[in-house]
């Protein structure tokens, strides 16, 4: 590739241009010196290239990995850096296949007239080749900048890539909502019962679905924005979530339902004390206890037309301290809207609409690359998740002082 070859306005508008596996570094500076000697009537405007993180990208096939560069594109127009993306293609490719490809995410001009662009670096594996993708992945990092691995396959936790990216990443970021094996994927996220290396590093690990729960923990908050309805919040001793079913044939997801749950439980200092499951990991009876007071909680799958399997559609809250107030947060997806209501002492509950439109993953994503350090209120809603889902045998009571 050399400046004679590269249509510079193509690559500036995302065409990928292949390149060998030995050559990705000196095929970049070729391109950014292409770009920058490009007469001006090609290159249309001048270009600044910016890189103020690594995000490495993990996706299976050729369908999802062109949506997950969709969705880079996106988000690079707010946190430009130098995007590699991994992608693992199976048998669609010859046996020890290893291909390469360099392009640009680029974004309208700056108050400087500049283009603002990202630089980006797919590289496509055969099955028996991903194993060798880490490597390549390390040795293209920009260095004294955050590395970001976003995950957008469903088992990430036992897969030797991400074992071997382990060490050189800042923060994993994962989908819970589309886990093959939703409850044992969650305590491994959590580092249940997992060894920790002497000296190892504590990477920060987040989750699409905690990040979906924002309006849903807003919601609740502003139950309690009255100094004369705080009042109830350490009277609650009754949740009831119900999370959307999963089709016949498919094992639920109440992995949402138990982060909820586990969130509201750290904030008010529930102490857990043991579960009961049932119906194969899908419903939940949690006993805990708070100043010497029982608090009961039941997470249960409810079969539904609308929203995402496994995502909450209502939640219930009781107290009976000063006196009876019940609280109510209910989702219509289809309408993009929640509902919100309150009744104290059993008369008319007062409603409230509020506009609910669940983001996509390129804003999930947006938000996720905001934090580069540990979400400390996540991690212990996930340890208290963790604790709830770990008795997973059907019918299984399970006791934290056991």
């Amino acid at each position: 590739m050399d400046a004679t070859t590269v249509d510079i306005e193509d690559v500036l508008a995302g065409e990928k241009i292949p390149v060998k596996i030995s050559n990705i570094d000196q095929e970049l500076v070729t391109l950014w010196q292409a770009t920058a000697q490009a007469p001006a009537e090609e290159a249309k405007q001048a270009v600044t290239l910016v890189r103020v993180m690594n995000l490495i990208t993990y996706a299976e096939g050729a369908e999802r990995a062109d949506r997950v560069d969709a969705m880079i594109k996106r988000i690079t127009g707010r946190h430009p850096c130098r995007s590699i993306l991994l992608v693992c293609r199976g048998t669609e490719l010859p046996p020890g296949t290893l291909d390469a490809w360099i392009s640009t995410h680029c974004h309208l001009p700056s108050e400087s007239g500049k283009q603002i662009c990202s630089e980006q670096i797919t590289i496509a594996a055969a099955e028996d080749a991903v194993g060798n993708m880490h490597a390549l992945a390390l040795r293209l990092l920009i260095s004294d900048t955050p590395v970001f691995l976003w995950w957008t396959s469903d088992q990430p936790f036992d897969d030797s890539l991400l074992a071997h990216l382990a060490e050189n990443i800042d923060r994993l970021i994962v989908d819970s909502a589309i886990f093959k094996e939703p409850l044992p994927s969650l305590l491994k996220m959590a580092g249940i019962g997992e060894p920790r290396k002497p000296g190892a590093r504590r990477r920060a690990t987040s989750d699409f679905n905690w990040t979906r729960l924002t309006a849903w923990r807003e919601a609740t908050a502003q139950f309690f924005d009255l100094p004369a309805d705080r009042r109830y919040l350490p009277g609650i001793n009754g949740l009831e979530i119900d999370y959307v079913a999963t089709p016949p044939g498919h094992p639920h997801n109440p992995v949402q339902a138990l982060l909820y749950a586990g969130w509201l439980a750290s904030r008010l200092d529930w102490k857990f004390e043991g579960a009961t499951q049932g119906d194969d990991g899908a419903v939940f009876d949690l006993q805990l206890r708070r100043d010497g007071n029982a608090v009961t909680v039941r997470i249960q799958p409810v079969e539904a037309v609308e929203g995402a399997p496994g995502g909450i559609s209502e939640v219930r809250l009781l107290a009976t301290r000063p006196g009876q107030g019940q609280f109510r947060l209910t989702r219509n997806a289809p309408a993009q809207y929640m509902t919100t209501s309150m009744s104290f002492g059993g008369v008319e509950p007062t409603e409230r609409t509020m506009i609910y439109v669940e983001p996509d993953e390129a804003e999930l994503l947006n938000q996720e690359l905001e934090m580069l350090g540990h979400d400390v209120i996540y991690e212990e809603a996930l340890q208290m998740a963790a604790l709830f889902a770990r008795g997973s045998a059907p019918s299984q009571r399970w006791s934290i002082v056991a």
